[in-house]
């Protein structure tokens, strides 16, 4: 019941029947938060906190399709500046009530789900790009602002973030922010921690933290960074000063084909080390290469593939993927038949003679290591469609099965350790393709794509096998759980195994800060 979840609220309850004790505590709450919101800031429909009571988590997916809905909220608010999440923050904390800061519910890992009911926190209203300052090149921005809209404004003014994540058209840069994001062009432009200068954060006493704007400090432990990916359990970030860029005067791709991962990774590498920083940085390992050159696509005029739009073929390719997203073992077995290659992307930009420079020196290391070069085409179809990854799994729960992903990261001296620890262990009960991007000169992260099938009634178990398995492997073979994606409420079992100490540290700081518990409880291990 909603009075006993909160038994900070107070209400008459004698004689009143359970039923209507329910919707007249959850009446209350909102008169409550509507006071401190005004009309249009609150809602306790059953629409709203169905729609808010989780992310796309492929687990909570399932359930949905299963008629579950676990996680519902008690009430989603919408604040408009930092005054409104403080007014919400300290009446939450005075009365112990879970607060989740929500962003574009885009997250993957279950990060925002009420397990405890609870207040959505709805960022998208705080929505402005406050200042540009071009002397210093930063700006600073409410958090709820869109990716794509944030992006747009910017290049029109000629300057550039440099974050693009697959989720940009329904993700937020507080939500960036609150799982240490990553783009597709990280490998120069780096992930958001390394983008952000300083924030502006409500703590769950309802205070208010600034952290100050330098290009570096030693003024004791980075506080900006103790927020940076702490997935809403420890603050709200409302602001954020974030650097930026000036728009390249060039940008070019071009594709490269290896007879095998290992060559590629040792291109990739080599291409690092020597002090070339390419913008792009996508290696797809053999079955994954297969899959998008022959299995769903097409030889065109020039050789490259293109998609096949004829109706009849849509159908074959439909029943021919519900045979192998329902027999991976069949796949995993036949495998070795495939082809022996690796596609590469590689992009760079920036000036027109260092993009020059750069794809010179990476053909030539790219070429000692037995790649052919392919053209630019490639990269240049890859670059115009790159945003679709967020949509294209959907289709695979139509047609009954499902899939996620699952993105790791080691360094170079372990990479095909865990790269092969983990495909050997997903491959077991899922269909698994792999690419290797955000590569960095230490190391490079890993992205598993696993799609399987099972009856309504294993889903369920068939998936949390498939997650456990890959995830035991990671931590076996010495990767990081999480590259970019953040940890929520999937990941956590596995965080204490990472960070020996790390654990109980991050328990410690979070009791310190938030005694009652109540930012996004749940969450993190904490």
């Amino acid at each position: 019941m909603f009075y006993n979840k909160y038994p900070g609220l107070h209400v008459l309850i004698f004689s009143v029947p359970a039923y209507k004790l329910i919707y007249m505590i959850k009446d209350e709450l909102y008169e409550l938060l509507k006071s401190i919101l005004g009309d249009g800031g609150v809602s306790v429909r059953e629409d709203d906190l169905v729609s808010y009571s989780r992310d796309i988590w492929a687990k909570t997916t399932i359930e949905m399709q299963n008629g579950k809905m676990k996680h519902l909220p008690d009430a989603v608010v919408w604040p408009a500046v930092t005054e409104d999440v403080v007014k919400i923050i300290k009446f939450a904390n005075e009365n112990a009530i879970p607060v989740l800061p929500f962003g574009g519910g885009s997250g993957v890992c279950g990060g925002i789900l009420a397990c405890n009911g609870g207040i959505i926190i709805d960022m998208k209203r705080m929505d402005r790009l406050l200042k540009i300052d071009e002397t210093s090149l930063v700006f600073s921005a409410q958090t709820g602002i869109n990716g794509e809209r944030l992006e747009r404004i910017l290049n029109e003014k000629g300057f550039t973030l440099g974050h693009f994540p697959s989720s940009i058209y329904c993700s937020t840069l507080g939500g960036w922010l609150a799982t240490r994001s990553a783009g597709q062009l990280s490998t120069k432009y780096g992930k958001i921690e390394d983008m952000v200068i300083s924030l502006e954060a409500v703590l769950p006493d309802g205070s208010v933290l600034e952290t100050t704007p330098a290009p570096r400090s030693a003024a004791g432990p980075g506080l900006t960074q103790l927020f940076v990916g702490s997935e809403g359990t420890l603050c709200v970030i409302t602001r954020a000063i974030m650097k930026m860029r000036r728009l390249p005067e060039k940008r070019k791709f071009m594709g490269i084909m290896f007879s095998a991962v290992e060559n590629g990774l040792d291109a990739i590498r080599n291409i690092l080390q020597a002090g070339v920083v390419p913008a792009v940085v996508r290696l797809y390992d053999e079955l994954d290469t297969f899959m998008i050159a022959e299995g769903r696509f097409h030889k065109g005029h020039s050789g490259i593939k293109q998609l096949e739009e004829d109706n009849l073929k849509d159908m074959i390719l439909h029943k021919a993927e519900r045979l192998l997203f329902s027999h991976p073992k069949i796949v995993s077995l036949l495998s070795p038949l495939i082809p022996g290659r690796s596609m590469l992307i590689l992009g760079f930009d920036g000036s027109e003679e260092q993009v020059d420079t750069d794809e010179k020196i990476s053909l030539r290391i790219c070429s000692a290591a037995g790649g052919k070069t392919l053209g630019e085409e490639p990269g240049n179809i890859w670059w115009e469609t790159r945003y679709k990854v967020s949509y294209g799994l959907s289709p695979v729960f139509y047609i009954g099965g499902f899939a996620d992903t699952i993105e790791v990261a080691t360094t170079w001296n372990n990479l095909l350790n865990l790269y092969y620890s983990m495909k050997e262990s997903l491959s077991e009960n899922s269909l698994v393709m792999v690419h290797f991007s955000h590569a960095y000169r230490e190391g490079c992260s890993i992205y598993f794509t696993f799609v399987a099938s099972a009856g309504d009634e294993r889903k369920d178990e068939v998936y949390d096998l498939i997650l456990k398995k890959g995830m035991d492997a990671c931590v076996s073979a010495g990767g990081t759980i999480s590259h970019h994606h953040g940890v929520g409420f999937s990941k956590q079992r596995w965080l204490g195994r990472e960070n020996k100490g790390g654990l109980n540290l991050l328990k410690l700081i979070k009791k310190s800060l938030d005694p009652k518990n109540i930012m996004n409880p749940g969450k993190l291990g904490v």
